[in-house]
């Protein structure tokens, strides 16, 4: 296990794990500015395949921007407004967006692995199959955001990130720090949470059906009304942590008897199908 962790951290320090568009000699980057970009309004602009690399663009207006697969390399945009703005399949690998408004944006398929996000706003934005890992999100809020089939694994986050109501669906968040975050009617079904920190989080009414949540560290959270039907609670810290009125079924691996499961409050559901067959990293999607 140790040498397939350290095998993965060698190949995504490589610099081969760019986006789509950086090895696409048809489309290659545009300069929309000499180095270093300072340009502050670029509001409505088309700037496909635009190239921002090391770009210093504090507070600029880039609403509704088409950046799709452009190049944010190491690009620093703190406070900068990018609401409803296209990002789709961009390259934003250790960039900083720290404060940055996102409200509505597209960033499906993009890669800002290793980026600073914190204090962000996502609410309602599309980061389905985004590549986030190593990232910082403290503060960052995902309100009601896409991160369906996301690799957020290797991040860090704080008791003010919010989840709430955010589509997570085989997103990976494994091995990761989001003790005190906010999952309250969040969807993370069949998502890994393995080996992550969950100390103190709020899961209140989320569906995390199927989810696997092996070895993770849930101690002190909340899981009133959760639906953990089919999930995997194998050896988790499950101390303090409250049930009450979760559901759960045969398909559930749980962490304790169902006598205990009883005395907590949990509610037992009926699984009418077989219970499914699952790899232990198939919710660790590494190179997508």
């Amino acid at each position: 296990m140790k040498l397939f962790t350290f095998l993965i951290f060698l190949f995504l320090l490589t610099p081969f794990h760019e986006s789509e568009a950086f090895h696409n000699k048809k489309t290659p980057y545009k300069k929309i500015c000499d180095s270093p970009c300072t340009k502050k309004d670029l509001k409505g602009k088309d700037f496909k395949h635009a190239d921002l690399e090391m770009a210093n663009l504090p507070k600029a207006n880039l609403s509704g921007v088409n950046f799709t697969n452009a190049n944010f390399f190491k690009a620093k945009l703190p406070g900068a407004k990018l609401k409803e703005a296209n990002l789709h399949g961009a390259n934003g690998r250790k960039s900083d967006f720290s404060g940055a408004d996102l409200e509505k944006a597209s960033l499906y398929g993009a890669n800002f692995s290793g980026s600073n996000f914190e204090n962000a706003n996502f609410f309602k934005a599309n980061l389905e199959k985004a590549s986030l890992f190593w990232t910082n999100f403290k503060g960052t809020n995902f309100q009601g955001a896409n991160l369906q089939g996301a690799n957020l694994f290797w991040t860090i986050s704080s008791k003010e990130t919010d989840f709430s109501g955010a589509n997570l669906e085989k997103a990976s968040l494994y091995e990761s720090q989001f003790s005190g975050a906010h999952f309250e009617g969040a969807n993370l079904k069949n998502a890994s949470l393995r080996l992550s920190r969950f100390q103190g989080s709020n899961f209140k009414g989320a569906n995390l059906q199927g989810a696997n949540l092996k070895r993770a560290n849930v101690q002190g959270a909340n899981f009133q009304g959760a639906n953990l039907q089919g999930t995997n609670l194998q050896r988790v810290n499950f101390k303090k942590a409250d049930f009450s009125k979760a559901t759960y079924d045969q398909c559930t691996k749980l962490p304790f008897s169902e006598e205990v499961a009883k005395q907590k409050g949990m509610i037992k559901k009926i699984k009418k199908s077989r219970c499914p067959v699952t790899s232990s990293y198939k919710s660790l999607k590494i190179f997508s």
